[in-house]
């Protein structure tokens, strides 16, 4: 009975990490599906360039701030949360602060010397503005996880969602619609709910003490600093691509191609969803798992997530073309054509993921950083000739091509690391002997520790 309530409530979380990454994908899909349906391929690709610009700062917000708190956050014992979370909230504040000021910055200056126009200047602008709120949800919803109370983080995620939905239906009701006013309604959408949840925050934060605040820095900034060198290669591997097209090609080129994206997004967002559910717990356990135990992990993780992949990729194969011609009427039929070449890529989303939580989780993000290096020189050199002889054709099998190529770099990366520590069993990390990452905690003989929900 022990196990089946385990099961249920590892079921349930489950279930809540899914429904809270539906909510952020479907807030992406309300902005693509409305700025591609009443302003045109033009302004979608504005905002596909835009988008990028946003999760440029919460993927560097994640890297030194998030990923580490899933790892270590995970680890730490009950009475010495409450000052974490005080070294956090600050240290996430200013983290984000200079990465929108630098990216704000970053506008002014092409803008000034005539290098983007100005439409695209307040755009990133305002998208530079939304970024700092949209990231202070990112780490509310994030310290729900550590305390596996992804509930919470589905309410927050659903609330957040219907005031942009009612949003929509206002912007709708009143015309005059734009990119710049699309991010304005987030940022005031977002506002509102971090205002409501950060009363539940602020009951556990405390002021951490000098030396505890340069301590949680200090393994902050060990493990941050390989997923942060990543964050560019990691974003030019899949959304670079709305870059470039949008560069070599045309504006709406990059609009189609996010059109394209829309369909296939969003089981990337449940793919991350269980990622943030599954990085707490197997990095609670890890340390006294032998490698056996931790090649099993990675099977149970991969067969499950493979499964809802291939099946989400057959539904975007089939019934692509007619979800693009509902979602767009009229407007994105030249995306049509790429859609059965995109409709692979939720496979190789997904098969990617088991070896990379595996890998945070024994604290080796200097490995991914390997493979995104892999998978973007590589895709690239493919890709640019394909999208100038081929269009946005050559850019849909150049983002195939890419993710195929992370894919083999995780998996290799994952396994020469088993193969290394099989040799060094009972030893440290052999990372460390090679001087190229921090020490991973030492591989101890005992029973198989499963991740327990």
């Amino acid at each position: 009975m022990g196990r089946v309530a385990r099961l249920a409530s590892l079921g349930g979380r489950g279930a809540a990490s899914i429904a809270d990454q539906a909510s952020s994908a479907a807030i992406g899909f309300l902005c693509s599906v409305f700025i591609g349906r009443y302003l045109g391929a033009e302004a979608l690709g504005l905002y596909a360039i835009t988008s990028v610009c946003v999760l440029l700062v919460s993927a560097s917000q994640a890297s030194i701030v998030l990923e580490p708190m899933s790892v270590f956050g995970a680890k730490k014992p009950a009475r010495e949360m409450s000052r974490y979370y005080g070294f956090l909230l600050g240290f996430q504040s200013a983290a984000v602060g200079v990465f929108t000021l630098v990216l704000g910055l970053g506008a002014l200056a092409a803008y000034a010397g005539g290098l983007i126009a100005r439409p695209l200047f307040l755009a990133i602008a305002a998208a530079a503005v939304y970024a700092n709120f949209i990231c202070f949800q990112y780490f509310l919803r994030r310290h729900f996880y550590i305390e596996q109370q992804q509930y919470m983080a589905t309410i927050q995620s659903a609330a957040y969602l219907a005031l942009v939905t009612c949003g929509f239906l206002g912007l709708w009701w009143l015309g005059g619609a734009s990119v710049v006013r699309v991010y304005f309604l987030l940022s005031l959408c977002s506002i509102a709910v971090c205002l409501v949840q950060c009363h539940l925050l602020a009951k556990k934060v405390r002021r951490p003490t000098l030396g505890a605040a340069k301590a949680y820095a200090a393994d902050h900034w060990s493990f941050g600093r390989w997923v942060l060198l990543g964050v560019p290669l990691g974003l030019m591997n899949y959304y670079g691509y709305f870059f470039i097209v949008g560069s070599l090609l045309s504006t709406e080129s990059a609009g189609y191609l996010k059109a394209v994206d829309v369909l296939v997004a969003p089981f990337n967002q449940i793919a991350i969803g269980l990622s943030l559910m599954l990085l707490p717990m197997a990095a609670r356990n890890i340390d006294r798992m032998p490698l056996s135990a931790q090649r099993r992990l990675a099977a149970r993780i991969t067969l499950p997530v493979l499964s809802l992949a291939v099946a989400y990729a057959a539904c975007v194969f089939f019934a692509g073309e007619h979800a693009l011609h509902l979602l767009f009427p009229g407007r994105m039929t030249e995306a049509a054509s790429i859609i059965a070449i995109m409709a692979f890529l939720p496979i190789f989303q997904a098969l990617p993921m088991p070896a990379g939580i595996i890998l945070s989780a024994l604290q080796r993000p200097y490995l991914r950083f390997l493979s995104y290096g892999l998978s973007v020189f590589g895709g690239l050199a493919i890709s640019i000739p394909l999208i100038l002889s081929h269009g946005l054709l050559g850019a849909a099998v150049g983002m195939l091509t890419s993710q195929i190529l992370f894919v083999i770099g995780q998996w290799t990366c994952l396994f020469w690391l088993w193969r290394r520590m099989n040799t060094h069993r009972g030893e440290t990390a052999p990372a460390q002997n090679l001087g190229e990452a921090p020490p991973a905690p030492p591989i101890q003989a005992g029973p198989v520790a499963a991740i327990r929900p």
